[in-house]
């Protein structure tokens, strides 16, 4: 097993994205499909296996085009919005009924724009699938959720113990839903995607991404109980019983507390520790899917890949870009974005052992026919994100 390496930095990003956001912002955001190719570039030709690096061949007139799309059916819904709420419902509805659509032709040419070493990659049409796994189950899912939902309230009506048992029903289809979801897009992503003339495939079952569901979910508990502890003593240690309650017998008189300032400060503590939660939650899941997914993952049934990715060192690693945005005012993304990109990539492996190099040269021989045959140019950022 080798692993994958990122070998930019955080200023050369940082020169890259400060011209990219000063030209969006010149053009009133036009220039966003040339910035985004100029940042794919960068961080795909500093993506390297072996001395070998990936490669993003779009260009920015072909990523415009559906850029251009998005941008006119935003507009058409901000008017219905503001002139016409039912229409703007229906417009909206008819926007989902398009997504599986629009995740498989994005699939399809985002795959196609990517090289490595020389062999492009590509990803099988599969409407059918795309709108099971995008549109109808989910919908499934959260009819059924309102429905479960319905049936604890009327446990509750009935008895406080028995609504309790209702709830711990409702916890368990969270951690089945959530995990049927995660397999059955895994599996899509992952059996339709090609590299050359070598198939992707990859044999998970549901039970681990249960249980991968479970403890995220459970961190995320825990995390949430621990940030109401910690607000909890610091509001009675720094600003004193006596206090909070004569804010609260001043809400309960009037409606207006006095030292509305601490109150203020509350609620934004509770807010930006919900967010922190939240970021550091969805590290945790990221770094066990991952895991999992990528050591029941071949190509070409042949060559296996590894995650080493770690949930606490990746969870910092997030929560620390966090803290690095808000203080540097959104200055300090490019770092972590490349911080980011280094650590997954460090924690990436392919196995180069059987044949690795004679498999990339024939997919180069089969391949290179292709050249710019390109297909359409339709863009959003959909896919696994790892």
């Amino acid at each position: 097993m080798k692993p994958l390496k990122f070998q930019g930095s955080g200023f050369e990003y940082f020169k890259i994205w400060i011209v990219n956001l000063v030209l969006i912002v010149l053009t009133l955001g036009l220039y966003y499909p040339w910035a985004k190719v100029r940042r794919n570039r960068y961080f795909y030709g500093n993506s390297v296996l072996e001395d070998r690096n990936f490669e993003y061949h779009a260009v920015g007139k072909q990523l415009f085009f559906s850029y251009l799309i998005a941008l006119v059916l935003f507009i058409i819904y901000v008017i219905f919005t503001e002139f016409f709420p039912p229409a703007a419902a229906l417009f909206l509805l008819g926007l989902f009924v398009i997504i599986p659509w629009v995740i498989v032709k994005s699939m399809m040419f985002n795959l196609k724009m990517t090289s490595f070493s020389n062999v492009r990659f590509s990803f099988e049409k599969n409407f059918s699938d795309a709108y099971l796994n995008f549109l109808l189950y989910p919908m499934g899912m959260y009819i059924g959720f309102i429905f479960v939902m319905f049936a604890v309230g009327l446990l509750f009506a009935l008895h406080v113990a028995i609504g309790l048992i209702g709830l711990v029903g409702v916890f368990f289809f969270m951690i089945y839903a959530i995990a049927f979801l995660k397999k059955r897009n895994s599996e899509f992503y992952i059996n339709n995607a090609s590299y050359g003339q070598g198939k992707f495939s990859t044999t998970i079952e549901l039970k681990e991404f249960m249980k991968i569901s479970a403890k995220t979910l459970g961190i995320g508990l825990a995390l949430t109980i621990a940030l109401f502890v910690i607000v909890g003593i610091i509001s009675a240690t720094f600003i004193g019983a006596e206090t909070m309650q004569e804010i609260s017998a001043s809400m309960q008189q009037n409606g207006d507390p006095q030292n509305s300032g601490i109150i203020v400060a509350l609620i934004g503590a509770i807010y930006g520790g919900m967010i922190l939660v939240m970021v550091a939650t969805m590290a945790y899941s990221f770094a066990l899917n991952r895991e999992y997914i990528y050591k029941n993952t071949l190509l070409d049934e042949n060559i296996g890949f590894s995650s080493t990715l770690k949930a606490l060192p990746f969870m910092w690693v997030t929560v620390s870009n966090f803290f690095l945005i808000l203080l540097t005012l959104g200055f300090g993304a490019p770092w972590a974005k490349v911080r980011v990109a280094k650590i997954v990539l460090a924690n990436t492996y392919v196995d180069t052992t059987k044949g690795f190099d004679k498999y990339i040269s024939e997919n180069q021989t089969q391949t290179s026919s292709l050249g710019d045959q390109i297909g359409d140019a339709f863009d959003v950022d959909v896919g696994l994100g790892f």
